[in-house]
Order: structure tokens, then C-alpha cells, then sequence
């Protein structure tokens, strides 16, 4: 769960801010790849884990967005912590209950201030443009938006100076994927250690699959092995 700021003007300025202009080029290569239409991704709003292969199907369109700017290190990284907020679902409620004041999305963007009635960032910054909640494209979009140097959403962890880098350092490191789904979770999630290192094998399960095409055994919160629920 990322602890979040409220929407401030500076993720308001542009529909295409010049920051995600490669993301939006690369979700269309996608789509002629694929030959699919724009809103082809898994997403539900239950919190029952999907099927691997709608698991697999998100995490390669992730991929695919960010693998001309980031190393796969990191982005399995990421997605290790992904799957440990949401089953990499962008229509994931943390309560399983639409609406309400929980966690929502892919990283479980989080209410700012914590508490009842208080704003969801992301949904906010959504409704302004009038985008789908549940978009797995405009999720990315501000979530690499919300990275940038001077949002204020990616922190130096000065608890844990071996797993504090910039974002710019964290996208192109080649470390391991276990050492940068730390990285992710400590400079942006803030989730504590409690499911750390299920967030690390989960990345090197995901870097396994990446390269050399070996299904992962994901494991949840718990560090149970996921029994999928095939819908």
C-alpha cells in the first residue's frame, strides 16, 4: 500500500505529460502487436486471485510499456510488489468492497490523508480527466507521473540507506530483481517488512519468466503458493 500526497496542479498540467509520451507510444505498438483493442487487459474488482494466465497477461503488458527505458531488473522489482498489492489487477479493491476508503489499483494507491471521506489521488486524478478507474494504460501513466523527481511520492529510506536509490537510478539498475523489489518497497510502498520477502521471490519469479520463459510458482502475502481460481 503506497502512502500517497493529494492530488497536487503538477499532475494536472498535461493529458500526455511529456514524462509518459513513451508509455502511451509503446501501449499502441502493443496494441497493433496483439491486435487487440484498448481496454484488453484483465481486470475485476474482487479481490479473489485471478488465473496465472491473466496474471502473466498484465505483468507482460507492464513490461512491454516500460522494457525500452528500464532495466527487466526493475521491472520485475516492481512487479513483485504488484502482485503482493493486487495480483497485478488495476481493478482491485484492498477491502474487496468497491468504493470506500482502501487501497485501489495495481500498487493500491492509498487515501491521502489516511482516515474517512479522505481523497484518493489517483481516482482524483482520473475523474479529471475522465479516464477509466480501472485502465490498466492511465494506472501506469500516473504511477510513472508520480515517481518523478519533485512529486513527492518516491522517497529516500533513510532507515535502510542499502535499499535507498533515485527513481532514475532504481529504473536503470541492473542489481538483482530481489534487491530492487526491496528498493520499490521501501522508497515507494512503505509497506514495512512483513511481506518483503515474498515480494522478492515473487520478482525473481517474474525475472525467470521474463527470460527464459519458465511459468513462476507466485506466492501471496503469506508466503503460501497461490492456488489460482480459474474464472
Amino acid at each position: 500500500m503506497s502512502a500517497q500526497k493529494t492530488l497536487s496542479e503538477s499532475l494536472k498540467k498535461n493529458l500526455i505529460p511529456e514524462e509518459t509520451k513513451d508509455i502511451v507510444v509503446s501501449w499502441y505498438k502493443i496494441m497493433d502487436e496483439y491486435n487487440i483493442k484498448k481496454n484488453n487487459y484483465y481486470s475485476s474488482n474482487t479481490n479473489i486471485q485471478s488465473d496465472l494466465d491473466k496474471v502473466l497477461l498484465n505483468a507482460t503488458y507492464i513490461y512491454k510499456m516500460l522494457c525500452a527505458n528500464w532495466t527487466i531488473n526493475a521491472i520485475c522489482g516492481m512487479l513483485g510488489n504488484m502482485y503482493i498489492e493486487s495480483g497485478i489487477n488495476p481493478g482491485r479493491w484492498e477491502s474487496g468492497i468497491p468504493g470506500g476508503d482502501s487501497g485501489y489499483g495495481l500498487v493500491q494507491f492509498t487515501p491521502y490523508p489516511m482516515g474517512v471521506g479522505a481523497p484518493n489521488p489517483y481516482i482524483e486524478w482520473a475523474d479529471y480527466y475522465t479516464y477509466r478507474h480501472d485502465s490498466l494504460l492511465f494506472q501506469m501513466l500516473y504511477l510513472l507521473l508520480a515517481l518523478q523527481d519533485g512529486h513527492g511520492f518516491w522517497f529516500h529510506n533513510k532507515k535502510h540507506p542499502e535499499y535507498s536509490m533515485t527513481f532514475e537510478e532504481f529504473k536503470t539498475s541492473t542489481q538483482s530483481p530481489s534487491h530492487l523489489a526491496a528498493v520499490f518497497q521501501f522508497c515507494y510502498e512503505r509497506g514495512g517488512y512483513g511481506s518483503m520477502s515474498m515480494r522478492q521471490y515473487n520478482a525473481e519469479e517474474f525475472y525467470k519468466y521474463f527470460t527464459n520463459g519458465t511459468t513462476p510458482k507466485l506466492k501471496d502475502s503469506l508466503g503460501n503458493y497461490v492456488q489460482y481460481i480459474y474464472l
